[in-house]
């Protein structure tokens, strides 16, 4: 405002007090609701998984029940679901479910909201055994993603990709694979490492099949029981992992090798003819 357009005088202060006192109404708006400053929320995702990875993930847990598994629980797992379901080699099942969030700010409702709920969500991906124990946890995506989108930023395959993920190997059919697999959803890639559930519906005989179905709502029932099973005991102990020294260009051809054997649509192919004709062999 320049001063010789408006000259202040004696006469003329009480009126820039009230063009002041409403410049400050105006801009705290015109509602009664007493005027509360906006609070800046930053967000960080990555740092929360890497704190929840180091809170519950621990590399020498004991008591912990959300950990990676050691190579003895995927035997048990690889032993447990071929003798309820008739799959080796299956790891557990992979989904992910929307939490809503009610407290969800204003500004950030369309980023979290999809249309196929109607209210803001937030999303967690993760992966259950027959016996409800979750070793696998990414939470906190917003509810506006589809499950590609939280598979590509969450850490599932981190150990595979740095090959120090511990030995899962299976023979099925007369062929060797060197991963274990997942049951997942058809909108899920297909890669080496997951299985279509609806062909694995298809593929199992009615024996089992009731209780087949019931892995994947499996992780959904531990929302309401509030717990997860191990089978760590006290005492157990669990070698610490030592991550082998490797240069700049050896952590980069190791990274390209590792990601096209997980994104192998070949192996994939091939796991699901090998685990038909295994099922197809099995008594009726």
């Amino acid at each position: 405002m320049r001063p010789d357009f408006f000259p202040i005088e004696d006469d003329d202060e009480e009126l820039f007090g009230i063009m002041a006192e409403c410049v400050d109404f105006l801009e705290q708006g015109e509602s009664s609701r007493p005027y509360i400053p906006r609070m800046v929320v930053e967000r960080d995702r990555y740092g929360a998984d890497e704190r929840l990875m180091a809170a519950y993930f621990n590399e020498n847990p004991k008591d912990e029940y959300l950990r990676r598994p050691t190579s003895d629980d995927i035997q048990r797992l690889y032993a447990r679901h071929e003798e309820l379901h008739g799959f080796p080699g299956m790891l557990g099942s992979i989904d992910c479910m929307h939490w809503p969030w009610r407290n969800c700010p204003k500004a950030w409702q369309g980023q979290f909201t999809r249309g196929d709920h109607g209210h803001p969500t937030i999303m967690l991906e993760a992966v259950a055994s027959y016996d409800r124990w979750i070793w696998h946890a990414f939470f906190g995506t917003a509810g506006s993603n589809n499950d590609i989108n939280v598979l590509n930023q969450s850490p599932l395959f981190r150990e595979i990709i740095e090959d120090r993920a511990p030995d899962s190997s299976f023979n099925v059919n007369g062929t060797h694979y060197k991963k274990g697999y997942y049951l997942a959803d058809g909108i899920y890639p297909e890669w080496s490492n997951f299985v279509n559930r609806i062909h694995a519906l298809k593929m199992r005989s009615g024996r089992n099949l009731k209780s087949f179905k019931k892995v994947p709502g499996r992780m959904s029932s531990v929302e309401d029981a509030g717990y997860a099973i191990s089978s760590l005991k006290d005492g157990d102990d669990i070698d610490p992992i030592v991550l082998p020294e490797r240069t700049f260009e050896e952590r980069i051809a190791l990274h390209q090798r590792t990601s096209k054997e997980l994104r192998d649509r070949n192996v994939h192919h091939a796991l699901r003819h090998d685990l038909t004709e295994h099922i197809w062999r099995l008594p009726a």
